[in-house]
């Protein structure tokens, strides 16, 4: 039983590892992506491709790192000669005596008296249990370190949804349903203050504009009047 809570933690730590960089390397692409997208506006075309090679790349890093992790099933024999390798096991005298017992214990055929049988498979688990076998054989420091990536990798979008939860949410459903008609606000406004309504034949029509947003210095905003006669 303890070989076997030893196996499913290093399981639990694999796929904490391995899902933690999926998802740091997801919230960097959308966080990149959408500033990108907000600086250039980007046609639905070009965040449609963006967007389907994301998936396709999702699909590969899932199946060549997260599935691996999610079927980790070593047999019990292998998780015994590593974690007799450490060196609690060591201290402990577990060293050739841990996968010994558990192979005799596995089975009741081994040419082994019974005493000397029952001696080994005591002995091996009474030593186990002076030893903590998961922080004997197992490193939290890559799944901690793979959290903390995709933990920073979040901030920018959470401080995004905090600062501005309108433009947030338009970049990211630009980003995460490229296919959809939501725009950025426009990034200039201009209102026609033009107070002539009437003018006579012949004679030149002043039009007058007010700049009402810009993102430009004064007085660098270009307008351009389209008309008809």
């Amino acid at each position: 039983a303890p070989l076997q809570r030893l196996r499913a933690s290093a399981r639990r730590l694999l796929v904490t590892r391995e899902a933690a960089w999926i998802i740091a390397c997801l919230a960097a692409a959308v966080v990149g992506i959408g500033l990108a997208d907000y600086a250039l506006r980007m046609p639905w075309g070009l965040r449609l491709a963006f967007w389907i090679a994301g998936i396709a790349l999702l699909v590969l890093d899932a199946r060549k790192r997260l599935l691996p992790a999610l079927g980790f099933n070593p047999p019990l024999r292998e998780i015994a000669l590593r974690l007799e390798r450490t060196r609690p096991a060591t201290a402990a005298g577990l060293r050739d005596v841990l996968t010994t017992g558990l192979e005799l214990s596995d089975t009741a055929d081994s040419g082994a008296s019974p005493a000397l049988r029952d001696q080994v498979v005591h002995t091996a688990a009474a030593r186990l249990r002076m030893i903590s076998p998961s922080r004997a054989a197992l490193s939290g420091v890559a799944p901690r370190r793979a959290l903390m990536l995709a933990l920073l990798a979040l901030v920018p979008i959470a401080a995004l949804l905090v600062w501005s939860p309108r433009m947030a949410a338009i970049g990211l459903r630009r980003v995460l349903t490229p296919w959809t008609t939501v725009s950025w606000p426009k990034r200039t406004a201009v209102a026609d203050v033009t107070s002539i309504h009437a003018h006579p034949l012949g004679a030149a029509v002043p039009l007058r504009a007010a700049i009402t947003r810009t993102d430009r210095a004064p007085g660098k905003t270009d307008v351009w009047a389209m008309y008809r006669v």
